[in-house]
């Protein structure tokens, strides 16, 4: 995303676009026809003409928003007049195309500063010219009139206004806020240069020539530079030798001032990759099996001001074979069932999960089952209470297992006991039925000698006065239970028994 403003006032009269920064794509034996002009004194435009009576496709391209990356999302701003019937009354204000002359792709919207105000979306696929449509923006003359024209190409869509503005130095001040027209055509490409063209015998003046990239909105207004910056984290990366490795840097850097320049500032990248110092990619296929360590990537904006990533590795694996894994931190669990529970890795762990790759989970009690890409499976026919030893292991396409088998070893926490409905209302020894009282408490015992497992204080009952769940008492399920209660004053009352669900 970018802003490029080329100011005819800045420049000496006489002087050829050529020689300030444009590039000749289609030309004809005029190569200097566009120049630096003053029609009338303070009044400095760029204006082309020609003494050639034929038609020939003429474009420039702007070097500073370089010709050398294929632009698929562009937009002009400029104000522009046509000073007499001589000159030229259908010009194009933009292209964004590619190719050789007469075997050109793009668009090149055309505009008529004549009799009438006029557009046309014109585009070229193969030489072949296109007219995707057309309309009348405004009757009678229009010639000796500034007209502001802002035109956008995104992609295979050509959008466009016009209008006389109030303020030719600020033409965005009363600018439609509505595209007059928005039209597309499926065979011109989505990438190209971006410039300025011709085609009809003749000319035109601009005053002022603005564009912007990447989504921006052009404007004769710089926006206010922001210094290319890094955030987040480039986390550890892995791969394999002999497989196809990417990795994009990019959107970890932000700033005003691009495309920047990428660098390896500091570390060694592993041999077989490479990085992309105009897009920021690192790829490539390793070749050798290895860790490099310590890399640092650099992105310099035009200031030129530079911002690096955090240092980071690069694993690469042998052919065939996993890393495996190192656990860190520890392992969360989620009950499912009093005899079952879900192991899963918690975030923030390092180095846990390798890139690509399937992982089994077992422990010391059961098989081995299979937990996807995630690191979280369910492991089944557990002891209510106990811990136990979880085990990962990861795999590849071909099914070749990390070696050794197990890679690591978390001790698990208590499975969560089950708890007791109580469906018979629950009296105290004077046979009242209970509300939610204070000073309560609430103990769970075993049917067969009434030994306590578990006890707590406080008691909450629903409206009946009927005791609600018990879900962390240290119990089974289908073993049978008693309720007891006793209050502040030393009441006591106790339920029949109870199966635990």
């Amino acid at each position: 995303m970018a802003h490029y403003i080329f100011d005819p006032s800045a420049h000496a009269v006489g002087t050829s676009l050529t020689e300030l920064g444009w590039t000749e794509r289609w030309a004809d034996d005029a190569a200097d026809a566009w120049t630096i002009q003053e029609p009338t004194p303070g009044l400095k435009v760029v204006r082309y003409e020609t003494p050639k009576t034929t038609s020939a496709r003429v474009g420039l391209s702007l070097d500073a928003i370089d010709s050398d990356v294929a632009r698929a999302d562009v937009e002009l701003l400029m104000v522009v007049r046509t000073t007499a019937a001589t000159y030229e009354t259908n010009f194009r204000g933009m292209f964004r195309a590619s190719g050789a002359a007469g075997a050109e792709t793009g668009y090149a919207p055309g505009f008529v500063f004549g009799g009438t105000r006029t557009y046309t979306f014109n585009g070229y696929n193969g030489g072949t010219a296109l007219t995707v449509g057309s309309a009348v923006q405004a009757a009678g003359s229009q010639y000796n009139t500034w007209v502001a024209v802002r035109t956008r190409i995104n992609g295979t869509a050509l959008s466009v206004k016009l209008w006389t503005p109030g303020d030719i130095e600020n033409p965005s001040a009363d600018e439609p806020e509505s595209w007059s027209q928005t039209k597309t055509h499926a065979t011109v490409t989505a990438a190209g240069w971006v410039g300025l063209f011709r085609f009809a015998p003749g000319g035109y003046e601009a005053r002022k020539i603005a564009f912007a990239t990447g989504g921006d909105t052009a404007t004769f207004s710089a926006p206010a530079a922001t210094p290319v910056a890094f955030t987040g984290t480039v986390g550890s990366q892995s791969g394999t030798e002999g497989t196809a490795f990417s990795l994009g840097l990019s959107t970890y850097f932000s700033g005003t001032e691009t495309p920047f320049a990428y660098s390896v500032q500091s570390g060694t990248l592993p041999a077989g990759l490479s990085l992309n110092t105009s897009t920021g990619v690192i790829s490539g296929t390793p070749t050798t099996a290895g860790v490099s360590s310590g890399i640092v990537i650099r992105a310099t904006d035009a200031t030129p001001d530079t911002a690096d990533t955090n240092a980071f590795s690069i694993t690469i694996n042998a052919a065939g074979d996993v890393e495996p894994p190192t656990l860190t931190g520890s392992v969360t669990f989620a009950s499912i069932a009093q005899t079952s529970y879900t192991a899963q890795w918690p975030a923030g762990s390092d180095n846990v999960a390798v890139t690509g790759y399937e992982y089994q989970i077992g422990s010391t009690a059961g098989a081995w089952t299979d937990a996807g890409d995630n690191l979280s499976a369910a492991i089944t026919g557990r002891t209510a209470g106990a811990t136990e030893t979880v085990y990962v292991r990861a795999y590849d396409a071909a099914g070749l297992r990390s070696t050794p088998a197990i890679s690591g070893e978390v001790t698990l926490e208590s499975i969560p006991a089950a708890g007791i409905n109580v469906t018979d209302p629950l009296k105290n020894n004077t046979g009242t039925v209970l509300a939610s009282q204070s000073g309560v408490r609430v103990a769970v015992l075993q049917a067969a000698d009434l030994v306590s497992v578990y006890e707590a204080t406080g008691l909450t009952t629903n409206a009946s006065g009927i005791l609600a769940t018990i879900s962390n008492a240290a119990i089974t399920t289908g073993q049978q239970y008693h309720v007891a209660i006793k209050l502040a004053d030393g009441s006591v009352g106790i339920t029949g028994p109870i199966t635990a669900s």
